[in-house]
């Protein structure tokens, strides 16, 4: 909730029919810094140049319609409208190939793998760069 609340124009919602299927989270964030996983406080911090991509998340029963694509085109379409730099996000549940598909690639964590424990096991850090 914290995440939302910090960042609520770079979250979105996608719905059938007026009812919400599907979420993606996004907030200002330092590429090779992602926040940790539930903490109850997010401030934005002062020297953000990416958009963190926090959580994608469609309902089981709606897979497969669109509405993932279409809350990462909105997340590209925020990240194409920020400053930011980079685009991030911590790939977990054998996600790493979906997010390669949209220009995803493995990057580095500043502190090392220690920060990434928040977000168990397997998880793996991924950055795209934007603009020039």
């Amino acid at each position: 909730m914290a995440k939302l609340e910090a960042a609520p124009a770079t979250c979105f919602v996608a719905g059938v029919g007026g009812v919400p299927v599907g979420y993606l989270v996004a907030v200002p964030a330092e590429e090779g810094r992602p926040p940790p996983l539930n903490d109850p406080i997010y401030a934005v911090p002062r020297a953000a140049n990416a958009l963190y991509l926090h959580d994608l998340a469609v309902r089981p029963t709606a897979r497969g319609g669109g509405a993932a694509a279409a809350l990462v085109a909105a997340y590209f379409g925020a990240l194409a409208q920020s400053k930011a730099r980079f685009g991030c996000l911590t790939a977990v549940n054998r996600s790493c190939a979906f997010w390669a598909r949209h220009g995803f690639r493995s990057a580095p964590v500043a502190g090392g793998a220690g920060c990434m424990a928040t977000y168990g096991e397997g998880a793996q850090y991924m950055s795209v760069r934007v603009g020039a």
